[in-house]
């Protein structure tokens, strides 16, 4: 497994983790060329994305999300009120939507979970709809430590 910081501060925020299955982008903030220049880095590309979560809906979360729909179809995991909040979003076919009456969010938090575990670190994701950030559900990802 890879974890990679593609971008984190202010004007953007993006971390890559990868395994032999699958590629998750966590947030997509920056722009797209930003994006697509530092997965080239690592010899990857925004096509090779599976999933894109979005842990809250601000823009230096969020401000590469709108054109990377546009030309990849990564399917798109958040809440209800992130998808409300993000208008350009509803036509996009590839969404997976989290609500706190579906029993699939429980399956997608424990794939998820078990894609961030490795030999020497994990990170537990917590998804809590009771607990918001500026009235947006939010996920909230921590390193649990060494194992």
């Amino acid at each position: 497994m890879l974890v990679s910081v593609l971008a984190s501060g202010s004007k953007g925020n993006s971390t890559l983790i990868t395994t032999d299955r699958v590629k998750i982008l966590i947030d997509a903030g920056k722009n797209q060329k930003y994006l697509e220049t530092a997965l080239n880095q690592i010899n990857l590309s925004l096509k090779d994305i599976d999933y894109i979560l979005i842990t809250h809906t601000h823009a230096d979360h969020t401000s590469a999300l709108k054109t990377i729909v546009k030309s990849h179809k990564p399917a798109i995991v958040l809440t209800e009120l992130m998808y409300q909040d993000l208008d350009y979003l509803k036509n996009y076919e590839n969404i997976l939507l989290l609500t706190d009456n579906l029993e699939l969010e429980d399956l997608v938090i424990e794939n998820i979970k078990r894609l961030l575990q490795n030999g020497h670190f994990y990170y537990s994701l917590e998804f809590d709809l009771s607990q918001s950030y500026q009235n947006k559900t939010s996920f909230f990802l921590k390193n649990k430590g060494n194992i």
